[in-house]
């Protein structure tokens, strides 16, 4: 994402996560929401999973890096949308990254740049 520690770009995450809960009408939401650095994703620069009552996105400690800003934004608005619409790529999640301002949503592949 940025040359900035890992931790700062998670903070920077977490300001992100803020915004795309509140114009989804959900501003308290975000407290739900834990971001973590996964060395066990290859194929995908993040997932989200319902963990109880919250949600994890878990984002690839190899492939985010090699992103581009612009993916990683993209790429972390969709997972949280994951959380806000809960039905996988369904309408909820549809409308929620229209709400965020990405009504065509796309899939990224950065493998090994």
């Amino acid at each position: 994402m940025t040359t900035a520690t890992k931790d700062e770009n998670l903070d920077a995450l977490y300001e992100m996560a803020e915004q795309v809960c509140a114009c989804n009408g959900n501003g308290g939401y975000v407290g739900r929401i834990r971001f973590t650095w996964s060395n066990r994703l290859y194929r995908s620069i993040a997932n989200c999973r319902r963990v109880g009552e919250r949600w994890e996105i878990h984002l690839s400690s190899r492939l985010f890096p090699l992103a581009s800003f612009d993916e990683c934004v993209e790429t972390v608005v969709h997972e949280i949308c994951h959380a806000l619409g809960g039905d996988g790529h369904g309408k909820g999640w549809k409308e929620c990254m229209a709400r965020a301002g990405y009504a065509d949503a796309k899939d990224y592949y950065v493998a090994g740049r």
